[in-house]
């Protein structure tokens, strides 16, 4: 009929057997074929050996050598009533078997690790009887399943390879992998094996987080820490909080008030229902009116510009190639007011430190044209600097109430103290100003800040932050060192290394301390002297620049200023950077550090820190590494026995005729640094030379690892 298409039939062939010893007899079937318009089907098969049957359901026999493998492809063609052919094959193996096939690398089920990636090796026992393994076609397939669907990889046609599984699954979401194998033999016939590889998520240590309201400010200050948000494949049943000054609390949420300035290595270990349990730090910071430690000429403050940028809005300045570092020029005005009309097209910073004359309440006003901002901090720290006062479009000089962001409200200040503040302005083209004004306890009148109440912002010198722990003081069950010697009055005034015969350079040597600074208490209380070593990025056994300085309890190294920098009269370059004790190991950076007026933190007591040469420190902690005590000799050799050991020093001081006798003192023999030697008993500087050059072989060696 018109339009009518006649479609072709299915063939479908089946068969009984798929291999075997000849003569084989197999039974096909081929009735199972349909055709779309139902017409009558008319069946040819074409057995391969010469012989062909017109049944739909034939049987035949099949004959080969004897011992010969012999394949044989078998075609089903069947026709509609308009003579539509289709056809299909199917495989008969005479004399032959399929290959045996087992994956040998990894067992059904293996386990991987989450969070990582993962190497297995592909490799499988395989044995064919007929065929040898060079006969053989592999084909390996490594398949991704992901919840209801799956993301299969290329097929690997090695015999041995190996395949990438990355470590995904858990956390409440179906994740697997299957690694198929499928092994051929010259006849056609296979096997394939199936192995599956399951995420392991009863081994994942749940993972820490710590949120806090608050994590710096003026102390005391006070911030909820929150570690709920916190993850685990289970469920998390404990959290244990230390806040870095030797008191801890438990639960997920906890307040905590941070009464000391200087840093708090804050952790959080939390324990899952499977008893694993992890570890994170976060770093919080408190803060004084202390006065900055480097400090400009007061009655001027830094002002910056940077020309040719772009736009009216804040923004395009912060984001030029040349902020902040690059200013196209510098000045020096003595109050906090920028020039008149001073062109277009370019960005201002001014900043510096505010010094109140009176002691209250001041409120501040920026007038600018165009955008500007006013930050000021509750002390002398940049860190700290909050939006105080802005004009978001532009203003005239004296337009002091365009925008409400433009007035703040009033703000308590300290007279004498050092407060810092940062300005900036954008401008486009026009007219051109930026101004700050106050109102004083004393005069409520919106006046300049001028050059009697500012100085100037400057950089320090190139300088390091150090965290360090000795391992002679250090207290495991506080996360502190002790401070027994400070307590017991015996830390010097001047620093000890020099006449102890350490090298000095580059300025180093002779440093003193006041008596006001041993007498903190707390977690900066002062621990011992140390030694800050600048190496030749090159030659790092050349010395560049040295400086003693004293370490606290938390492990933070401060100057004889107290403060945390460590500034050096070196020009900004990469340095190695070592630290020295006068009778513990000491170590150094496997790599050079950059060193410039910014500041980097050198942590010694971190784990990730890599340190120079082999085992240069003692993990004593999850989180905390040391240095290593016993080196009473000063040879960079902790020894227990043998010529230039280390515990026959001991035994001298006290007395050789009694081993119970005492020394006290601030003494290098003083391994454990509580003020007291001793060679036998509790609390004995002996055992510790033993202990950490391995605690079982006497003869055995700690070597210091610096070149």
């Amino acid at each position: 009929p018109l339009g009518y298409t006649n479609l072709p039939p299915v063939a479908v062939a089946a068969q009984d057997v798929l291999f075997g010893t000849g003569p084989l007899n197999v039974q096909f079937t081929g009735s199972n074929s349909t055709d779309p318009e139902n017409a009558p089907l008319t069946y040819l098969w074409d057995f391969g050996d010469g012989g062909t049957s017109t049944s739909a359901n034939p049987s035949h026999l099949f004959t080969a050598m004897p011992g010969v493998p012999t394949a044989y492809t078998v075609t089903l063609t069947v026709r509609d009533d308009q003579n539509q052919p289709n056809a299909t094959t199917l495989l008969v193996n005479v004399n032959n078997t399929p290959p045996q096939a087992a994956i040998s690398s990894f067992p059904d089920g293996q386990l991987y690790p989450v969070g990582v990636d993962t190497t297995f090796v592909l490799q499988a026992d395989v044995d064919d009887a007929e065929s040898s393994d060079g006969q053989l076609d592999f084909a390996w397939q490594t398949v991704l399943h992901h919840d209801n669907h799956s993301h299969p990889e290329t097929v690997d046609t090695s015999a041995t390879s190996s395949t990438v599984i990355s470590g995904v699954g858990c956390y409440g979401v179906d994740y697997h992998y299957e690694v198929i194998l499928t092994v051929t033999d010259p006849g056609g016939l296979s096997t394939t094996v199936v192995h599956q590889l399951l995420p392991h998520c009863t081994a994942i240590a749940p993972t820490p987080v710590i949120l806090a309201s608050v994590f710096q400010g003026m102390v005391p200050f006070n911030s909820a820490l929150d570690g709920s948000q916190s993850l685990d494949n289970g469920s998390i049943v404990s959290y244990q909080w230390d806040f870095g000054d030797g008191t801890t609390a438990t639960g997920p949420v906890v307040n905590n008030t941070f009464t000391e300035t200087g840093e708090y290595q804050v952790k959080l270990t939390v324990t899952d229902n499977d008893g694993l349990s992890a570890t994170t730090k976060a770093i919080f910071r408190g803060f004084n009116l202390d006065p900055p430690q480097c400090v400009g000429a007061s009655g001027s403050v830094l002002r910056e510009y940077w020309n040719g940028v772009m736009g009216t809005a804040i923004s395009n300045l912060l984001s030029d190639a040349d902020y902040p570092d690059s200013p196209s020029g510098t000045t020096y005005p003595t109050s906090i007011r920028g020039p008149l009309n001073n062109g277009n097209n370019y960005g201002t910073r001014i900043r510096g430190y505010i010094i109140p004359a009176t002691t209250g309440d001041h409120t501040f006003n920026l007038t600018s044209d165009d955008a500007g901002v006013f930050y000021l901090s509750p002390n002398a720290e940049p860190v700290l600097k909050q939006l105080t006062c802005e004009v978001p479009g532009y203003s005239g000089d004296t337009e002091y109430g365009k925008y409400p962001s433009q007035q703040s409200g009033n703000v308590a200040l300290v007279a004498g103290k050092y407060y810092y503040f940062e300005v900036l302005m954008k401008e486009g083209s026009g007219a051109d100003h930026v101004t700050v004004r106050w109102t004083q306890p004393d005069n409520p009148v919106l006046t300049v800040i001028g050059g009697s109440n500012v100085a100037r912002w400057v950089d320090c010198k190139p300088n390091i932050s150090l965290r360090v722990a000795l391992d002679g003081a250090f207290d495991p069950s506080t996360g502190l060192m002790r401070d027994d010697l400070r307590a017991a009055d015996l830390i010097p005034l001047q620093e000890p290394y020099s006449a102890m015969g350490f090298a000095q350079a580059g300025g180093g040597g002779g440093e003193t301390v006041a008596p006001a600074l041993l007498d903190q208490t707390g977690k900066n209380a002062v621990v011992d002297w140390v030694l800050v070593e600048l190496r030749n990025k090159n030659l790092p056994a050349q010395l560049a620049a040295t400086k003693a300085a004293l370490l606290q309890r938390d492990g933070d190294v401060v100057g004889t200023d107290g403060h945390t920098k460590l500034l050096f009269d070196l020009p900004t370059n990469d340095y190695q950077v070592a630290v020295r004790h006068r009778n513990h190991l000491g170590a150094m950076t496997a790599s050079p550090v950059a060193i410039n007026e910014n500041g980097i933190l050198v942590d010694f007591t971190d784990p990730l820190l890599t340190a120079y040469g082999t085992a240069a420190r003692k993990q004593v902690l999850p989180a905390n590494m040391t240095l290593w005590p016993g080196n009473a000799v000063l040879d960079g050799k902790l020894k227990y026995t043998g010529m230039n050991n280390d515990r026959d020093p001991i035994l001298q001081l006290i007395g050789s005729s009694v081993p119970t006798a005492q020394a006290a003192g601030y003494l290098k023999e003083d391994h454990n640094l509580d003020g007291v030697v001793r060679y036998t008993g509790p609390s004995n500087d002996r055992d510790l030379i033993l202990l950490n050059i391995g605690g079982a072989d006497p003869l055995a060696e700690r070597t210091e690892q610096l070149p």
